[in-house]
């Protein structure tokens, strides 16, 4: 797989497009609108179910209550495993790495009470989260 960052417009639309509908063991629906929300949080990093929809709207020509109702199942489907869609990711990765490496990062979102820390596995200069946890500030540390 090259790697989205080499591509620019349309082509990064395509490459992701290309690459989520190809594969993975989602079915074709779910692996559809996966594309369709990765796409839209590369224009818009902080989006809610409504603003997802509406970009999802100005894509595909229909109304914006109807793609909200789809991002909104799709969000709230307990059938996607997210296990699964990872895995089929992180096969992709690690498929053509010379070497990978766990990393563990520590941030504080701006909510200013949670701080996360996560497990990333790093690979060609990318890194997925494997695991993530989130810890309240005022829990005391050792």
């Amino acid at each position: 797989m090259v790697w989205v960052k080499e591509f620019s417009g349309q082509r990064r639309r395509s490459a992701i497009t290309q690459f989520l509908v190809n594969n993975g063991t989602l079915r074709l629906s779910q692996r559809k609108t996966l594309a369709a929300l990765v796409l839209a949080l590369l224009y818009e990093p902080l989006l809610g179910i409504a603003k997802m929809g509406r970009h999802l709207a100005m894509a595909k020509q229909t109304t914006a209550k109807h793609c909200m109702k789809r991002v909104d199942r799709f969000l709230g489907n307990l059938r996607i495993n997210i296990e699964i869609a990872q895995g089929d990711l992180i096969r992709t990765m690690i498929g053509t790495a010379s070497r990978i490496f766990l990393t563990l990062d520590w941030t504080e979102p701006n909510d200013r009470v949670h701080q996360i820390l996560t497990v990333n596995l790093r690979a060609h200069g990318r890194a997925i989260p494997l695991a993530w946890g989130r810890v309240e500030k005022s829990y005391p540390r050792v």
